[in-house]
């Protein structure tokens, strides 16, 4: 889980690098300012930020799972010994 959420951060990094408008030196002529200098670094960034947040959700998802069926499993137990 720690090894998706550095990637995650260093997409998001990425992604705000590549989309700061201070970073840009002089604007255009015609005063119109290009935030996305590359776009294809931007897609890139943007895609890997979405697998890293996917793969942190799908183990987060994993652990309350495994958290359930745990539980379950001593309320069960619990349960049984009332019985007998």
């Amino acid at each position: 889980m720690n090894i998706a959420c550095i990637e995650a951060r260093r997409a998001g990094e990425t992604i705000a690098q590549l989309t700061d408008v201070a970073s840009l030196d002089h604007p255009e002529s015609d005063s119109h300012i290009t935030i996305f200098t590359d776009k294809t670094g931007v897609v890139k960034a943007a895609r890997l930020l979405l697998s890293s947040v996917t793969k942190v959700l799908v183990l987060a998802d994993r652990v309350v799972i495994k958290q359930i069926i745990t539980s379950r499993n001593k309320v069960f137990v619990a349960s049984f010994f009332c019985f007998v």
